[in-house]
């Protein structure tokens, strides 16, 4: 009996070695892509995406010198977020305008060091949303901010980006960054 007890025992133990290599395999295989087929809610949140440029665009950043000399100090990152929003059709379900009088799509986000720029690849916003939209021409507010690693404040005073999402695919939207108070 005692041999048969340890058998089931190294059988069971054999399964659950097996369980976490398929787990960490899945989640290995999952990493950089937008959609890990191993994650339902993950694939499930991919359906309920739509596609609006394939080509996306990158956001240039130049930091001035003192900038760019406290973030490389300091080991900080720099955030760069945008906001895609669209204008309501006619008869656009109240729940989807926000009190500015437009349809919420989507964010952007990207994490950079300094001297680095951020490129979209593509943007995807919520379709359920963007059904609720004209469908024409989206616009993207873009903002960018110290990553708060070294400090709980934003180190950074930098312009923005606001306008069609048509005036920089393909190409770039260009913002400038100093220090607060420089």
């Amino acid at each position: 009996m005692g041999i048969g007890k340890n058998t089931e025992g190294t059988r069971e133990a054999m399964k659950k070695a097996w369980l976490v290599t398929v787990i960490l395999i899945a989640i290995i295989g999952c990493v950089g892509h937008q959609v890990c087929l191993a994650s339902p809610q993950a694939h499930s949140q991919h359906q309920k995406m739509q596609t609006i440029s394939q080509s996306g665009f990158t956001v240039n950043i130049s930091l001035s010198d003192k900038a760019k000399e406290q973030l490389l100090v300091k080991k900080e990152t720099i955030i760069v977020a945008g906001y895609v929003t669209g204008k309501p059709k006619l008869g656009a379900l109240k729940q989807y305008v926000n009190r500015m009088g437009e349809v919420e799509l989507g964010n952007l986000r990207a994490e950079i060091t300094p001297g680095g720029n951020a490129t979209f690849s593509r943007v995807q916003v919520k379709r359920d949303a963007f059904e609720q939209t004209d469908k024409n021409d989206p616009q993207v507010l873009i903002n960018v901010f110290s990553g708060r690693k070294s400090s709980k404040d934003n180190l950074l005073d930098c312009g923005i980006y606001q306008g069609p999402l048509k005036s920089i695919e393909l190409s770039s939207a260009a913002i400038s960054c100093k220090l607060i108070g420089e």
